[in-house]
């Protein structure tokens, strides 16, 4: 049981952790604004997000490198995920979609790199 704790805490954990952190993020934004107005001056900031993608971005790549190649599927979520967190973060043309796209896209990536630890622990 260790080493499966292990594996998740070490890379795929902290990509699940980032992930999350972009979905919190990106849900509780209009509540924290309203609640916090003091704090509205970075929370709406473009660099946020693009400073959450260029964090995902080694995490997501060291996991991609690592996964076997038999699991197209696996990797395919992962790719489509930090696509579209790229494309919210980065295209401003896109940004009325921007929550959607983050949202999913976090969710994709996160759930990638849940199958990718549950198919190294067997």
């Amino acid at each position: 049981m260790k080493n499966k704790l292990s594996g998740l805490i070490s890379l795929d954990g902290v990509a699940i952790g980032i992930s999350g952190a972009c979905i919190v993020h990106c849900l509780f934004l209009p509540i924290i604004i309203s609640v916090l107005p003091v704090f509205e001056f970075w929370i709406q900031k473009e660099w946020i997000h693009q400073f959450m993608v260029i964090l995902s971005l080694p995490v997501t790549g060291m996991a991609l490198m690592n996964i076997m190649q038999r699991r197209f599927l696996i990797s395919s979520f992962m790719v489509v995920g930090l696509l579209l967190l790229l494309v919210a973060a980065f295209i401003p043309a896109l940004h009325d979609h921007e929550t959607v796209l983050t949202v999913s896209g976090a969710m994709i990536l996160a759930s990638g790199h849940l199958l990718r630890w549950h198919a190294r622990s067997f």
